[in-house]
């Protein structure tokens, strides 16, 4: 819905849109799979064609495939991911404050602490601990997490194995992660959660052989931010 209201707010003169009608059965299609041998993944990519127009979907590097196309029409919203880094920057730079008095708690910047920093952070040092922290998901993250994986969850979660596999050589006095269940709703509607694997991530992490040596060190409460200050604070 959002996006329909952008695209009418920016349609001016009458000009025709590229909304191809109701009629989707009527729409000239198609689809082709092959593999793709332009590096040593050989992944199986599919071809969708629709009137005409062509996209590739299935492949890991999408430097062949999904190029990107240069338009002289400005995006109508800024770039989200670039604002929120920027404004998470200050939250992943150490504490200027005292030493710790209960030691270095690693800090996995993965999944949903990526948007919860600011309150883990405060949480942590609050505490008494010096946060420690993974640092971006860069190709060596992404490789030692697809190697650490005992299953084959999303990619978001793979990389998050990597995460800790780094914390871990950074020897912190805990690794923590919390297992959040759901977010807060202030509107009351029906209730919703977490992705299982976003959810669970930190339980599954004590059971990976890489992650044997901080296997104890993992520290997961449990917190649904639904019920509140007061349930999240028992």
């Amino acid at each position: 819905i959002g996006a329909a209201l952008l695209a009418a707010a920016s349609r001016s003169g009458g000009k025709p849109t590229a909304f191809r009608g109701w009629r989707l059965d009527r729409v000239p299609r198609g689809l082709r799979q092959f593999t793709c041998r332009a590096c040593s993944n050989h992944c199986t990519v599919e071809e969708f064609t629709v009137s005409g127009e062509k996209s590739y979907w299935g492949d890991k590097c999408s430097e062949r495939y999904r190029r990107r196309t240069k338009t002289e029409r400005k995006p109508a919203l800024p770039n989200l991911i670039r604002f929120r880094d920027h404004q998470m920057e200050p939250f992943r730079k150490p504490a200027a404050a005292g030493p710790a008095v209960r030691g270095r708690a690693g800090v996995a910047l993965t999944l949903h602490f990526q948007d919860r920093l600011p309150f883990w952070k405060t949480y942590l040092e609050a505490a008494g601990f010096e946060c420690v922290f993974s640092g971006h998901t860069d190709p060596d993250v992404a490789a030692a997490g697809v190697e650490a994986c005992v299953n084959e969850p999303g990619f978001p979660v793979q990389a998050a194995h990597g995460h800790f596999v780094r914390l871990m050589a950074e020897k912190p006095d805990i690794l923590f992660f919390p297992h959040v269940v759901n977010e807060e709703d202030p509107t009351g509607s029906v209730a919703s959660f977490l992705c299982p694997w976003v959810q669970t991530f930190p339980l599954i992490a004590r059971h990976v052989s890489v992650l044997e040596p901080v296997r104890d060190r993992i520290f997961c409460p449990t917190v649904a931010f639904r019920e509140g200050p007061v349930g999240v604070e028992e």
